[in-house]
């Protein structure tokens, strides 16, 4: 997945660590549901949910193809895209986050 230019390297490097899988499957008629299915390691933060607790997290990505575009998908990588850049500030916030923690 390609890096994105708005968040520091430090941030880029600690995704790319965690970032364990990005797989993608077409479902439904006509194939034109796409699911991202991402596989996360090593967060940052400690989650209160009991579901929550295994060593992996998932993150499912639900894009709808319309009829009008074209089968290959070149819109849903758009738009996946944009959403990996909105998953990379996030995580940004997530780790500033977690480092003020420790000092309260």
């Amino acid at each position: 997945i390609p890096p994105y230019k708005g968040i520091c390297e430090e941030t880029q490097k600690a995704l790319d660590r965690s970032l364990l899988d990005c797989t993608f499957r077409l479902q439904g008629r006509n194939n034109r549901t796409w699911v991202a299915e991402l596989v996360f390691a090593n967060c940052p933060l400690i989650s209160t949910s009991s579901r929550e607790q295994g060593p992996t997290r998932h993150v499912y990505l639900t894009y709808e193809n319309q009829l009008s575009e074209p089968v290959g998908g070149r819109k849903v990588v758009e738009m996946f895209l944009n959403d990996w850049n909105s998953i990379a500030q996030l995580y940004e916030c997530m780790l500033e986050f977690a480092r003020s923690l420790p000092g309260i």
